[in-house]
């Protein structure tokens, strides 16, 4: 006698499973161990830690915290493939880049091993351009920005979200953002205040490009010990900018000044804790330049939120 198979469960292929800030707890969390192993084996390659073997404590603590991750998204898709979803929609809205983040991060760890044994282990400099690490830390970013993107994706709600709802979104942001600050640290005012040394004319023009740089992406702030009081200050006088202009897609004005605005204050505050601590070297020109260029990359970057064909139209 045929037995009749029971049918999967199906589910709207055109849609996503169902997310939550649960989830968006959960991946976050998961995803500490992964770019915390990022800082800890770039710790061991800038010092030295490192010999001529792929097999180190430092790359085992990285891939351990990859392992975690993708044998936990490997289930979520799984699970949901066998309620109906296709393998494209098998995870939650905005993390479809996360999965794809672990498949290069996967591939990047093989020939990372072929690297090494074909050209030796990279120290100091060559650690962070290394195409092989490069690989590794797209695959470490996608994966990173998957809260953020999740909530930035999320239908809006009339209810005011908490902060217990948001911080997962703000916690991955802050991994893009490290992980950001990792890779271009040979080109970041932190880690070298070229304003308060006598330079050469090629590495003050270094310096003003580090500036301009972190402007695009994380605003510098100076590597001191009162550098939490700092970006207190920092933050307040921001949220007293957003509470004053009030910027949004419907005050286009308002959010182009307030684009400006807000690198211009973060530098004035990065070159003051250079004056207290060093003392600035360079030439009044060129440090209140930088401030100002600072603010026009924010200016520039804000047309890519608001295009000016939009605000015509």
């Amino acid at each position: 006698m045929a037995t009749i198979s029971q049918p999967r469960t199906s589910a709207p292929t055109r849609e996503f499973p169902q997310s939550s800030v649960e989830f968006d707890w959960l991946v976050v969390l998961l995803e500490a161990l992964w770019v915390g192993g990022v800082f800890v084996d770039g710790w061991a390659h800038a010092h030295g830690k490192v010999d001529q073997s792929f097999f180190t404590p430092w790359h085992a603590i990285l891939y351990a915290g990859f392992f975690v991750n993708a044998l936990f998204f490997a289930s979520v898709a799984w699970r949901n493939h066998a309620k109906g979803y296709p393998w494209s929609r098998s995870v939650p809205r905005g993390y479809e880049f996360a999965v794809l983040g672990v498949g290069i991060f996967l591939v990047g760890g093989m020939l990372d091993l072929l690297w090494h044994l074909l050209f030796g282990i990279e120290r100091s400099l060559s650690a962070t351009l290394s195409p092989t690490h490069l690989m590794l830390a797209l695959g470490v970013f996608l994966a990173a920005s998957g809260p953020w993107r999740a909530a930035w994706l999320r239908p809006p709600t009339h209810q005011r979200e908490s902060l217990v709802q948001l911080l997962p979104m703000l916690v991955s942001l802050a991994y893009v953002l490290s992980i950001h600050t990792f890779i271009t640290q040979y080109a970041n005012p932190i880690v070298q205040s070229w304003a308060d040394k006598q330079t050469p004319q090629e590495m003050q023009e270094l310096g003003i490009a580090s500036i301009l740089l972190t402007s695009v992406l994380a605003n510098p702030v100076p590597p001191v010990l009162f550098v939490a009081l700092l970006a207190i200050i920092n933050g307040l006088l921001i949220d007293a900018l957003n509470l004053t202009l009030k910027p949004s897609v419907e005050r286009v004005t308002a959010l182009r000044l307030f684009a400006f605005l807000v690198p211009v204050v973060t530098e004035m505050i990065y070159f003051f804790a250079i004056q207290m601590l060093h003392g600035i070297v360079w030439v009044v020109h060129l440090w209140v330049g930088s401030i100002v260029l600072a603010g026009v990359v924010g200016l520039l970057l804000s047309y890519l939120l608001i295009p000016l064909e939009v605000v015509q139209e």
